[in-house]
């Protein structure tokens, strides 16, 4: 698993900057008026680690666009009053994004007397769930498993446009990479509870090899992940069965 960002970086030929070492000379910098008028004031944001790392994103030979150019729609989810019962309307929560991953073995449910308080806080097979809040940035397809699943506020749901030249999957596994979470984590509000907002969102820097090209390289990473995924149920085989012979001879 930790060989993807690798292998998607150096397909989009995105050379990292060395993280600067952690010394007073290299937490103090200037910057000029021109920087940040009009735009945030606060330090963190201008580090100079995090203009290395745009300027990184910018060298790569392919196109360069905002998130917001593919996006047909996108809104908040439903803040309401944790009111679950035993059957109704699936809610997704945040607990239950993962990178590229929404798990549902947790879902609570909302009665069906809510659904007209809801809005347009319901997913539809591929759209886009990201989180705002808590661990800000993890982003994942809808599956037509959960498709009209209800889902909370600390996410935000976005649908890319019919025409726009944009394979779903690379999308996804583009915007999960490191380089990408260490941009969101520049662009968060908030001192205490930091989070990210629709502009934030559409403002997110991708970069876009020709179509074929992306989907060469989700394919490529899905085939990772199925092989990882793999090696991840045969450990848990045998760590079962291992338990099994344990319980065995102590029983015996």
């Amino acid at each position: 698993m930790a060989s993807i960002d690798e292998y998607l970086l150096k397909e989009l030929g995105i050379a990292l900057p060395a993280p600067p070492e952690n010394i007073l000379k290299n937490r103090i910098f200037t910057t000029t008026i021109k920087e940040i008028s009009g735009n945030r004031i606060d330090p963190a944001f201008h580090q100079i680690y995090f203009h290395r790392l745009v300027a990184s994103l910018e060298n790569s030979k392919y196109s360069k666009s905002k998130l917001g150019e593919h996006i047909a729609e996108i809104n908040y989810g439903a803040s309401f009053n944790n009111f679950y019962v035993g059957a109704g309307m699936p809610l997704l929560r945040i607990k239950d994004l993962r990178r590229n991953e929404i798990i549902v073995d947790e879902v609570v449910y909302l009665p069906e007397s809510a659904r007209t308080q809801l809005g347009n806080c319901f997913v539809n097979t591929n759209d886009f769930l990201i989180s705002r809040s808590g661990t800000i940035g993890l982003v994942a397809i809808v599956p037509k498993e959960i498709n009209g699943f209800a889902f909370g506020s600390f996410m935000i749901k976005f649908n890319l446009k019919v025409n726009t030249q944009v394979n779903r999957e690379y999308l996804s596994y583009y915007l999960n990479c490191w380089l990408l979470a260490k941009l969101i984590e520049r662009n968060k509000i908030g001192a205490i509870q930091g989070n990210i907002t629709i502009p934030i969102i559409k403002s997110l820097p991708v970069v876009l090899p020709p179509i074929d090209k992306q989907k060469k390289i989700a394919e490529h990473i899905s085939a990772i992940r199925k092989e990882a995924q793999q090696l991840k149920d045969k450990t848990k085989e045998e760590l079962k069965k291992a338990s099994e012979e344990i319980d065995e001879i102590l029983l015996t």
